[in-house]
């Protein structure tokens, strides 16, 4: 693995796609090294025509030129042997040679289009694209090499026994996570099941207090029944099927809730055989006339099995309560019990 340059082993899987991504890579690279072959040997052959022209040409044109010193010699030689007149007549022989030669030319050009430059130019640029090609072709043969050696590399230091390893060391992680799931279901399962028998528990406490503040609710509300969460706390009533929240309720109507259930609380006290007394502190603050009226009654009615100790500073409102007064005179504060 250090000679591979890798810290941990890959996955079979990733180690396996990489294969088949360098396997079809090289083929790509194969098959551009083959058209890039193919193009070089178009090029080349196309090249070598365009060369065989050209000099088909210079021939043609160290010919002509020949051609021309040869007369210039023969017209040199003429005039010293020959008269003028023979003279002239030559020269319009060679003239019209040499039209005819220019002819010729002329009409080698106009059917192949091209001047001889652009023959050159074709060449220079056939020869640097045919090099270009080439280079090209020894990159991709490189990179072929580069592949090659890494999958004979990866074949020689024992890939598969390492992914057999990490196999099994796979299997057995899986194994422990069962393990581990498991545990796990046990313990959800233990915790539901506590959860329901502490329910039931807070259940069969909360229904005893419920079903003794029931009968005081409802000579205060006739609809309404109270609801109280897991922790004995307050937490709305339910009037015709419909439930409110405890907070949005009228502080007045908080209040008076309040006192039914700490009157239910002591009941329930003093079923088990415990005293209970029912303390009250300046209560009943927000409780308008009706209401007031009423919670009256049902202090009055629960009097008849509990004390209840009422501590107001207004002596009016609590005369109509019916109940024995007791007076701190020097506190200035009055008891009705």
């Amino acid at each position: 693995m250090k000679a591979l340059a890798l810290d941990t082993l890959p996955e079979r899987a990733v180690l396996e796609c990489e294969i088949r991504n360098n396997t079809a890579e090289a083929e790509r690279l194969a098959a551009e090294i083959e058209t890039a072959d193919a193009d070089i040997t178009v090029l080349g052959q196309a090249v070598e025509e365009a060369r065989e022209e050209f000099e088909g040409l210079r021939r043609e044109f160290a010919a002509d030129q020949r051609d021309l010193e040869t007369n210039e010699a023969s017209l040199a030689v003429g005039r010293s042997q020959m008269g003028d007149e023979v003279l002239e007549t030559t020269a319009v022989r060679l003239e019209t040679t040499a039209a005819d030669l220019q002819a010729v030319v002329m009409r080698l050009e106009q059917n192949r289009g091209e001047t001889v430059e652009d023959i050159n130019a074709q060449i220079t640029r056939f020869e640097n694209a045919a090099r270009i090609y080439q280079e090209e072709s020894t990159k991709l043969r490189t990179e072929i090499a580069k592949t090659s050696g890494f999958l004979t590399a990866s074949e020689g230091y024992g890939v598969d026994e390492a992914l057999d390893t990490v196999r099994a060391e796979q299997s057995r992680l899986r194994a422990e996570v069962q393990n581990y799931e498991q545990e796990v279901a046990v313990l959800e399962l233990l915790r539901e099941t506590l959860r329901s028998a502490e329910t039931e528990a807070k259940a069969r406490y909360l229904s005893p207090v419920i079903t003794r503040v029931e009968p005081y609710l409802k000579m205060l509300l006739p609809t309404t029944d109270l609801v109280l969460d897991e922790d004995l706390h307050i937490t709305g009533v339910r009037r015709n099927g419909l439930e409110e929240e405890f907070a949005k309720l009228s502080e007045g109507t908080q209040e008076q809730i309040a006192v039914l259930t700490r009157l239910g609380f002591a009941e329930l006290l003093l079923d088990q055989g415990r005293p209970a007394t029912v303390i009250l502190d300046d209560a009943l603050v927000f409780s308008d006339d009706d209401r007031i009226e009423r919670m009256f009654d049902i202090m009055t009615r629960a009097a008849d099995r509990m004390q209840i100790i009422i501590l107001t500073c207004r002596k009016r409102l609590f005369t109509r309560l019916g109940a024995r007064m007791l007076r701190i005179e020097s506190d200035d504060v009055t008891i009705a019990a």
